[in-house]
C-alpha cells in the first residue's frame, strides 16, 4: 500500500480585542452590507478601474465605495504561519458572484497586474528567500454543510463574494513531513471518481481546445489532480494564468451542475432555485429561494446516473465544437467503475480502499506556484465532505493554530510597498 504523506506547518488566527463574531451561514453571507461590516477593519487597499486604467486607493468608509472593485484584506484565518504573508483579495457586488468565471471580463483582466504588483511587494519582505509565492482560490459552489437533521444545506463559495489568496508558504525543506492516517486521506487527496471524471471531461477534445485556447501548455495529471505549466513569471504570465483559470472554472462550474443533476434524486428543485439566485439583482429579495437551496442526499440508481452523466458531458463538449468526440469508452468505464452507492444510497467513491461519501456537485481548487521562469498551476477536485481546501489538496496540512492578537509584522511594510509601486499599474 502506498504511504501517503503531507507537509505540516501551523496556521494563524488573528484576533483583535474589538473583533465581533462573523455569523457566516449560507444565507446571510449573501448580504453585502453584513460581509463588508465584518471585513471593513481589515481592508488594506482598494484596486479600482477607471476607464482603461487601474488605481490603488485607501479604504472607503461606505460599502458603496467598494462595490465593483477589488479590495485587499488581512484574513483573520490565515493559511500561513505568522511570519509568512497571506492576503485575500475580495470582489464584492450586489449580484451573485460565486466564482472566477462569474466575474465581469474587465474585473478578471485586472488580476494580472494586481498579482504582479502584490508579488513584487511580497518579494521585498525579508522571508521571501525562505518561501515560495502562491496565488489561488477555492471554487466550491456547492460545499454542503450537514444539518442537525442529517440533510445538507448548500454553503461555501456559492454564498459569498468571490475572493482569492496571495500567500508565501515555507519551502518544503522547512516543513515537517508526516504520513496521513487512512481515515484522513480524503482531506488531502481526491477520490477515484472525481479524478477519473476530471480526466474524462478535460480530455474531451472540444472542451480541451477551448480551455487551452490553442496554446501548447505542458500538462499532466498526478495523484492530486491536473498540473499545467505556464511559461514566464511576469504580469503577462500572470494575466495568462488568470485567463486559463477562468476558462477552466467556466467549464468546471457546468460540470458541477451536471454532476448534481445526474447523481442525485430531486435535484431539479435545487437547480431551479439556484437559477433564480443567479439571475437576481437584489439578493435581499431572495430569502425565500435561499431556504429552498436544500438537496435531499439520496442518489439515483447507478445505471441512470451513468447515463445522465455521460449524455450531459457529451452535450457539453458538443457546445464547443464538433459533437463527434471519438473513442471515449475506455476512459468512461473508469468513471463508471469508480462510482458506488452507500447502504443509504449516497453517491460515494474510494481512496486507498476506503469509501468516502461524495460532496454533492463537488468543487475545484486552483493554486499557482511561481518559479523563476514559469508558473505551475494545479487544479484539484475538492470532493469529500471533509473540510478540504486549496492548501490541503496540495499536500499541506495545518498541524496547529497560532493565535495572534496583533497584526503581523509584514502587513504594513507590504502594504506600503504596494502603495509605493502603484505607478507600475
Amino acid at each position: 500500500m502506498i504511504k501517503h504523506f503531507v507537509y505540516t506547518f501551523p496556521r494563524t488566527i488573528y484576533q483583535q480585542p474589538e473583533d465581533t463574531a462573523f455569523p457566516l451561514d449560507p444565507w446571510n453571507s449573501l448580504d453585502s452590507d453584513m460581509v463588508y461590516r465584518h471585513l471593513s477593519t481589515d481592508i488594506a487597499l482598494i484596486f479600482e478601474r477607471k476607464k482603461d486604467s487601474l488605481f490603488i486607493s485607501h479604504k472607503h468608509r461606505k460599502l458603496a465605495g467598494i462595490l465593483g472593485h477589488w479590495f485587499l484584506t488581512l484574513p483573520r484565518r490565515s493559511y500561513t504561519p505568522p511570519q509568512f504573508p497571506h492576503f485575500q483579495l475580495w470582489y464584492m457586488d450586489k449580484t451573485f458572484t460565486p466564482s472566477l468565471a462569474f466575474l465581469p471580463p474587465a474585473k478578471r483582466q485586472m488580476l494580472g497586474k494586481i498579482t504582479g504588483i502584490i508579488k513584487n511587494a511580497m518579494q521585498s519582505w525579508q522571508l521571501l528567500p525562505k518561501s515560495s509565492f502562491f496565488f489561488g482560490f477555492n471554487s466550491t459552489p456547492f460545499s454542503f454543510v450537514r444539518r442537525p437533521d442529517g440533510l445538507y444545506w448548500s454553503g461555501g463559495q456559492s454564498v459569498r463574494a468571490f475572493h482569492l489568496s496571495y500567500l508565501c508558504l515555507p519551502r518544503t525543506s522547512r516543513m515537517e513531513r508526516i504520513f496521513v492516517p487512512e481515515r484522513k486521506l480524503g482531506l488531502v487527496y481526491p477520490l477515484n471518481f472525481s479524478q477519473e471524471l476530471f480526466k474524462f471531461w478535460f480530455r474531451l477534445p472540444n472542451l480541451q481546445n477551448h480551455i487551452l485556447s490553442k496554446k501548447r501548455y505542458r500538462y499532466s495529471f498526478n495523484a492530486r489532480g491536473l498540473v499545467i505549466t505556464i511559461p514566464g513569471n511576469s504580469i503577462a504570465a500572470f494575466t495568462d494564468a488568470w485567463a486559463l483559470m477562468s476558462r477552466i472554472d467556466k467549464i468546471a462550474y457546468q460540470i458541477q451542475l451536471i454532476t448534481i443533476y445526474s447523481l442525485y434524486k430531486r435535484s431539479e428543485h435545487f437547480l431551479d432555485s439556484l437559477d433564480r439566485l443567479l439571475s437576481a439583482t437584489d439578493v435581499g429579495m431572495m430569502d425565500k429561494h435561499f431556504k429552498q437551496l436544500a438537496l435531499v442526499f439520496e442518489g439515483r440508481a447507478l445505471a441512470q446516473a451513468h447515463r445522465l452523466l455521460l449524455n450531459s458531458l457529451l452535450r457539453l463538449d458538443g457546445k464547443y465544437g464538433d459533437r463527434a468526440v471519438g473513442h471515449y469508452e475506455k476512459n468512461w468505464n473508469k468513471v463508471k467503475e469508480s462510482l458506488v452507492l452507500t447502504p443509504k444510497h449516497q453517491p460515494a467513491s474510494f481512496l486507498s480502499q476506503k469509501r468516502y461519501v461524495l460532496r454533492p456537485g463537488m468543487g475545484y481548487g486552483y493554486l499557482a506556484k511561481t518559479l523563476t521562469r514559469e508558473i505551475n498551476l494545479r487544479v484539484m477536485p475538492l470532493d469529500t465532505l471533509l473540510p478540504k481546501g486549496i492548501v490541503e489538496a496540495n499536500g499541506y496540512f495545518f498541524q496547529k493554530k497560532i493565535i495572534r492578537h496583533s497584526r503581523p509584522p509584514w502587513f504594513e511594510p507590504i502594504k506600503k510597498a504596494i502603495w509605493q509601486n502603484k505607478s507600475a499599474l
